[in-house]
């Protein structure tokens, strides 16, 4: 079936002296790989590299063919412009770091129109933010909305988070209830704008640990991403 359709590039790994094979997640499908044959090799301008850096968004045409694990693409175009992303060193580290979290938590193939339109703003986000040293620790959070988990703040009032509930409790009741400055973090990113909050590097550093612990809790075989150690260094 010839589609028509924007995707998101999560990663990309080379294959063979000249191929590349790119894990995306489209609008139409929800997660695609393709194999690029001879791009790394090949002088046509028919598919540039440089379209398929991490967190890239494109307007895709390809023959899709369903129960097939790589598709074979027929075009591809940038269809936004993000100069910043892949300019600034912080927002680069940033952009690895987030494509990591996606590649692992999002292993449906079916589509989510809403996620996907959830992931393109906050690549639109990133690309134009001056303020963007918290952006990551927002994000960890917003995303848990659509994979299932985000907390619920209905007993807030409570001191105890519970990492494997999603909930705030009066006492602990497992090993993963915290009653820390990271459950009032928690608090301050669902009620304030992450651009408000201001976070020294010891504080910063401690939340997203704290935030990779829930994930990994509600994420069966989530492992903590290789780029987080670059993101410690810059924030």
């Amino acid at each position: 079936m010839q589609t028509i359709t924007q995707a998101i590039v999560l990663s990309k790994v080379n294959f063979g002296e000249a191929d590349l094979i790119v894990k995306t997640y489209t609008k139409e499908f929800g997660i695609c790989s393709f194999l690029l044959k001879g791009i790394r090799k090949s002088k046509s301008k028919k598919f540039r590299p440089s379209y398929f850096q991490v967190l890239t968004i494109l307007d895709l045409n390809f023959n899709y063919r369903e129960n097939k694990n790589l598709q074979y693409l027929t075009e591809a175009r940038p269809a936004e412009v993000l100069n910043n992303l892949h300019l600034d060193f912080g927002k680069t580290s940033m952009v690895y770091f987030i494509a990591e979290i996606l590649s692992q938590a999002i292993i449906e193939e079916s589509k989510d129109e809403t996620l996907f339109a959830f992931l393109k703003d906050q690549i639109l986000q990133l690309e134009k933010e001056e303020n963007y040293q918290n952006f990551h620790l927002n994000f960890m959070l917003q995303l848990s909305k659509f994979l299932g988990f985000y907390p619920d703040f209905s007993l807030d009032e409570f001191p105890y988070f519970n990492l494997v509930e999603g909930e705030f409790q009066l006492k602990p009741t497992t090993n993963y209830c915290f009653a820390d400055e990271n459950v009032s973090l928690l608090k301050s990113f669902h009620y304030s704008n992450q651009k408000e909050i201001r976070l020294n590097k010891e504080k910063r550093n401690a939340f997203i640990d704290f935030l990779i612990l829930y994930y990994e809790v509600h994420l069966q075989g989530f492992k903590k991403p290789k780029s987080l150690e670059v993101l410690r260094g810059l924030f």
